[in-house]
């Protein structure tokens, strides 16, 4: 990470604070070697089992295809819970997620429930972040992936979400990177979107104020991110998805056909290299070397590819000239439109007081507040 993170700011030695945040994150939740976590871990896994006793599941877990979430499926199994697999058809499923879900919901014999809006509403909310000229190009998915972990948990009447993303794999994404909140979500559609898709995105956006207090408050839903808790090592889970489920490995987010497009577009604009995150974070955790990671740069610059482009405009119904208007629009991001972020400001002490109490995740502090 360098100075093409905004605000990111180096100690002496020359260690930037996103690898402070990955530490405390570190001392705060993985298991590693502390018994005490590890009882800790076992104790929740126990009350899950209890709270879902007379349901005929006891927790959600959203599934992508993705390395991460089929193992998380996998792990759920092994674990002795009874999970119910949701899928959120953001409009770009690649053919080797939709393969590598059936293969391994099948195996495990977990029921598979998809969620999905109209393509044409979904289209237009992508557009309308697109014209908006920020770097969130993905922001209708962010809101809708992280909404149904929410909106699983109330269908089901369960309380526990177990989710296979994390920090500590993936790393944190600079709040000037990649801002998520539902108002924001809403204000650009309304600026650059259509009325009706407005509505739709109303509906299944959970990230509100009002919706995130009662789900997180009333209901209580939790959402556990897994590889905060367990050995999580990307060779051997893919390897053992591999043996047992002949699951396809198409390379990072290769469950999405969007993601080369996105990545390229803020790379484009905003000279933000998304690609770096993963590696990041795992030369904090010492799983690569520093070296490997920027040899690899050197010999991957960011490029487009330009089939996968022509694809996405194609079903977006953007045309080239259009999407030289886009990539040529000043940037601007989420500062200059409605969001939570003045509030989420003013609430950070009772943000900090409920991370603390396990009511909200601490990575919820660390990205508002300190990326």
């Amino acid at each position: 990470m360098d100075e093409t993170v905004p605000d990111i700011r180096f100690d002496k030695d020359g260690i930037c604070h996103l690898c402070y945040v990955q530490d405390r994150l570190y001392k705060t939740h993985y298991i590693e070697q502390d018994i005490d976590k590890e009882k800790l871990f076992h104790k929740m896994i126990e009350a899950i089992k209890i709270s879902g006793q007379d349901k005929t599941y006891d927790c959600i877990v959203p599934i992508s295809g993705g390395g991460d979430s089929s193992y998380t499926l996998f792990m759920t199994k092994k674990l002795g819970l009874r999970p119910v697999a949701y899928h959120f058809n953001n409009g770009w499923q690649s053919d080797i997620a939709r393969e590598n879900i059936e293969k391994v919901t099948s195996k495990l014999d977990v029921p598979l429930k998809t969620i999905e809006y109209p393509w044409e509403d979904l289209r237009d909310a992508y557009k309308a972040c697109l014209k908006a000229s920020i770097p969130e190009v993905c922001l209708p998915c962010l809101v809708a992936v992280w909404s149904l972990a929410y909106k699983a948990a109330a269908i089901e009447g369960i309380r526990y979400v177990i989710h296979g993303s994390s920090p500590l794999t993936e790393g944190i994404f600079p709040i000037a990177w990649s801002y998520v909140d539902g108002r924001y979500l809403e204000g650009i559609v309304r600026n650059f979107g259509r009325r009706e898709t407005l509505k739709v995105v109303h509906d299944f956006n959970m990230l509100r104020i009002g919706k995130l207090f009662y789900n997180t408050v009333v209901r209580q839903t939790r959402i556990i991110m897994l590889p905060l808790h367990i050995e999580w090592n990307d060779h051997k889970i893919k390897e053992l998805l591999r043996n047992e489920f002949n699951w396809m490995d198409g390379g990072k987010h290769a469950d999405c056909v969007y993601t080369p497009f996105r990545n390229y577009v803020i790379w484009k604009k905003f000279n933000y290299d998304l690609r770096k995150m993963a590696p990041a974070a795992l030369i904090r955790d010492g799983r690569i070397y520093r070296e490997n990671a920027l040899n690899f740069f050197k010999d991957n610059p960011m490029a487009e590819d330009e089939n996968n482009t022509a694809m996405i405009l194609e079903k977006l119904g953007i045309t080239r000239s259009e999407f030289e208007e886009i990539l040529s629009a000043p940037p601007r991001n989420f500062h200059n439109y409605p969001t939570y972020y003045p509030l989420l400001k003013r609430m950070k002490r009772i943000i900090k007081i409920l991370a603390k109490r396990g009511m909200l995740s601490g990575i919820v502090y660390e990205k508002y507040f300190e990326c």
